[in-house]
């Protein structure tokens, strides 16, 4: 059996952290798995192809130049659209011409658009698109927040603050709907949370489609637990008092991770703490007003560098404000370390309420505080802390998640 896995990176965020550990995994457990980019960071890896030959990164640079020039008009606006118009068709490359199976997950940034994916389906080889975001079933937004229409109709974006009843989200939901949904039933659809299973079924472009839940996985031999000390100390960290974690994809930048909760959060907590950072470059300078130290990692790239992070705090709070599954939470309970976030999205399927971590009310600092107080101040710390690692060692090894694709890929195939 051959499998093809798309996305636009291959290392770059989480939707390609994820889909590259599925690929590798399968790899690890005798599959054919390959996998296709727009843009390949690790250059070695001879189990990835790139396309993005000096032609097509003109073309994708220009398609990009359009569509911020469509989405001029409607900003500034906060969050993350992408239109579906173009992109590339991938449907003749060789490799997916063999593949017996398809995997969509990541592919904006003008990757594949809309079209590009019904010319995948036309191929009527099974298609599972793995769902790292809401996109694939609304008008352009990935995360629509408290905003329901993709259940029926998108128009007037309230994310685009538009005023046109038939916008680009009214276009854009109409082309999905047309090219993606029915009557395409070699499709699949695959989810990493209930949650976001919930919303795709709800929607009008999925509503009649299979829909499976699966989580990402984790290599629990690479993100588990060792010596607090020892990681302090390679990380050049104090080796006494409590470190809170916070990390995110574009640091304190980004408008889904909560940061302005947590700093609230963090504010009001009167023992002594210090605060480590990772995943952007611009944290340092909005930190220099605050109370407390504050260690910055910058991006990590590697999943050694990342354990050492997780063993090295006391608590990870991830006080996202949309998580379709929550990859860094996975990652620190794997290795641990217990995990405070908001009971939004994704994260519920990793945080057990006050067993291996706590959930605080969406959008609530102060309950967020309650929250990091809790871990901190436990009586049943150790306890908490082999909690976690035995839930993701459960639920999110690689071994029995890929089982839970081979399963559907069989369905699939047999159907």
């Amino acid at each position: 059996m051959k499998i093809v896995h798309i996305n636009f990176w291959d290392k770059l965020g989480g939707a390609a952290i994820a889909s590259n550990r599925l690929h590798k995994t399968m790899i690890n457990m005798g599959i054919n798995s390959k996998m296709i980019v727009f843009d390949k960071l690790i250059k070695d890896d001879k189990t990835v192809f790139a396309i993005d030959s000096f032609f097509n990164k003109i073309i994708n640079s220009i398609y990009n130049i359009i569509d911020s020039r469509r989405l001029k008009k409607f900003r500034p606006f906060v969050g993350n659209f992408s239109i579906g118009t173009l992109g590339k068709d991938v449907s003749k490359l060789e490799i997916i011409k063999e593949a017996d199976v398809i995997y969509i997950h990541w592919i904006n940034n003008n990757f594949l658009s809309i079209s590009s994916i019904n010319k995948l389906l036309n191929l009527n080889k099974p298609v599972i698109w793995f769902l790292h975001d809401m996109w694939p079933f609304t008008g352009g937004c990935h995360h629509s927040f408290e905003c329901i229409k993709y259940q029926t109709q998108c128009e007037s974006c309230d994310l685009l603050k538009s005023k046109n009843a038939k916008d680009i989200s009214f276009k854009d939901l109409n082309l999905k709907i047309k090219k993606i949904g029915l009557p395409h039933t070699n499709l699949h659809i695959v989810s990493p949370s209930n949650w976001l299973a919930e919303c795709a079924k709800k929607s009008v472009v999925f509503s009649k489609n299979k829909i499976s839940v699966i989580p990402n996985l984790i290599d629990i031999n690479k993100y588990k637990p060792i010596n607090k000390e020892y990681a302090r100390k390679i990380l050049n960290l104090p080796c006494d008092g409590k470190i809170i974690l916070f990390g995110a994809d574009m640091g304190l930048n980004n408008p889904y991770k909560g940061w302005s909760y947590l700093k609230e959060a963090l504010m009001r907590i009167d023992f002594p703490f210090s605060i480590l950072t990772f995943g952007g470059e611009s944290q340092e300078n909005s930190l220099n007003d605050f109370p407390f130290i504050i260690y910055n990692q910058g991006r990590l790239f590697d999943d050694y560098s990342l354990m050492l992070l997780y063993n090295a705090c006391d608590v990870f709070v991830i006080p996202s404000l949309a998580e379709a599954f929550g990859q860094t939470a996975l990652e620190a309970t794997s290795c641990g370390t217990p995990v405070v976030g908001f009971n939004v999205g994704g994260i519920p399927d990793i945080i057990q309420h006050k067993k291996n971590g706590y959930l605080a009310k969406y959008r609530d600092a102060v309950d967020l505080q309650a929250g990091i107080e809790w871990v901190l101040n436990n009586t049943r710390y150790d306890e908490l802390c082999k909690d976690c690692r035995d839930f993701a060692v459960k639920t999110f090894s690689s071994e029995k998640v890929v089982k839970q694709h081979i399963e559907v890929i069989s369905t699939l195939i047999l159907s």
